[in-house]
């Protein structure tokens, strides 16, 4: 996009210049014609050089007019006062075969200056035209001209940006499409490998619980994945009722504890009470999706704070990591599908997490003044009822 709007902004640049030249070209042949063509009419046999015709002229022409012989004498004027310039004009143009126009400084200012030879008398024909002659009447003939550019520079534009606003779009679809297909694919060998391992970890030895746990755990973890990339293109439900906070949080640390583990990513926990009024598995996926997050800013290891405050009108839970934070230039598009920094990331996990958050009435946002480190804040509404309701929630992808 910015080669091409690199390449529109050169052409119209190109067309401006050729279209200034032209129409400069074209103002000053029009003169040139008109200064002959009086210069002819002044010198025909017929014509009665005298000033009250030359002023009958210059009103028709628009521009004063001064007839001087090849002597110097001034032989007709359309003002009196022309009379004082004839010296100037005639040190301007001394003579020649051809019409020129060109500028001449006079006694009251500068002029843009036509002459032309007289035919059949001598001398030349001197008309003073303003100043500004060529440039003004240029600037009325491609001020418009390049308008239009402008505007059709514009229109293309903006069918770029469309066409390219429209490409982006169906690959999104087609991306959560396929995102769905296979998350549907994988939903059920997942369910039947979590339910084979918690089996075999109740008849197994010590030293294999372990492993089946985390082959347990690991299935539980994907399966919450599968079903947020099932929900990437569909509208949100929610099934929401009060539930607790630190204790929801505090499951998912231990959802997550064998592979934080594994990936050396230590947490630490300060989850004042609250409870809220959401759907619990929504919750749930949230915060999975934000310590994964923290714990791949940190390939190499490192700390993740899990902190919960209860503020006057929300309980607000922090995740914050010790990873090298979130660009400026990547802030603005950090929540907006399939956008990831990491070589390997699909892109959704925050998209997913601010359209669940937002479906149960709560919010999530980055506090880039939290640094070092990245720092998501979540801030939930306070449970108003123990009493379940299923709501279609407004689904702020789609509005």
């Amino acid at each position: 996009m910015l080669r091409f709007l690199a390449a529109a902004a050169a052409l119209v640049a190109l067309s401006v210049g050729v279209t200034v030249w032209l129409t400069t070209q074209a103002v000053e042949r029009r003169v040139g014609e008109e200064l002959l063509h009086t210069a002819r009419l002044l010198g025909g046999a017929g014509f009665p050089l005298s000033d009250p015709a030359l002023r009958r002229v210059a009103d028709y022409i628009d521009a004063e007019v001064i007839a001087v012989g090849a002597d110097g004498r001034v032989l007709a004027q359309s003002d009196p006062r022309l009379a004082l310039e004839a010296p100037r004009l005639v040190a301007a143009w001394p003579g020649g075969k051809e019409p020129r126009v060109l500028q001449a400084e006079l006694s009251h200012g500068a002029v843009t200056l036509g002459a032309a030879p007289l035919p059949g008398r001598g001398g030349a024909v001197y008309v003073l035209y303003p100043a500004d002659l060529i440039a003004g009447e240029a600037r009325r003939t491609w001020l418009p001209l390049v308008g239009l550019g402008l505007l059709a520079l514009l229109g293309a534009l903006g069918l770029g940006v469309y066409s390219e606003r429209r490409v982006q779009e169906e690959r999104s679809a087609a991306l959560t499409r396929l995102l769905a297909a296979v998350a549907h694919e994988v939903r059920n060998p997942l369910g039947a490998i979590r339910s084979l391992a918690r089996s075999l970890g109740r008849r197994a030895q010590p030293r294999d619980q372990q492993p089946l746990d985390l082959i347990a755990s690991e299935a539980d973890r994907l399966a919450l994945l599968a079903d947020g990339l099932r929900s990437v293109g569909l509208p949100v439900r929610t099934l929401r009722r009060a539930c607790d906070g630190p204790s929801t949080a505090r499951e998912v640390v231990r959802l997550l504890e064998h592979q934080l583990a594994h990936r050396r990513v230590e947490v630490e926990l300060d989850l004042q009470p609250g409870s809220i009024q959401a759907d619990p598995a929504q919750v749930r996926q949230i915060v999975v999706n934000l310590l994964l997050n923290a714990a791949d800013a940190q390939p190499e290891g490192g700390q993740v704070w899990l902190e919960a405050r209860a503020c006057p009108e929300a309980w607000e839970l922090r995740v914050r990591d010790a990873g090298p934070g979130v660009e400026p230039a990547a802030q603005a598009r950090l929540f907006a599908p399939f956008v990831s920094s990491k070589p390997k990331g699909l892109g959704v996990g925050l998209y997913l997490s601010r359209r669940l958050a937002e479906a149960n009435g709560a919010t999530l946002d980055l506090d880039p003044s939290a640094g070092p480190g990245a720092c998501f804040v979540l801030r939930w509404p306070y449970a108003e009822s123990d009493s379940p309701s299923e709501l279609p929630a407004r689904d702020p992808a789609r509005t």
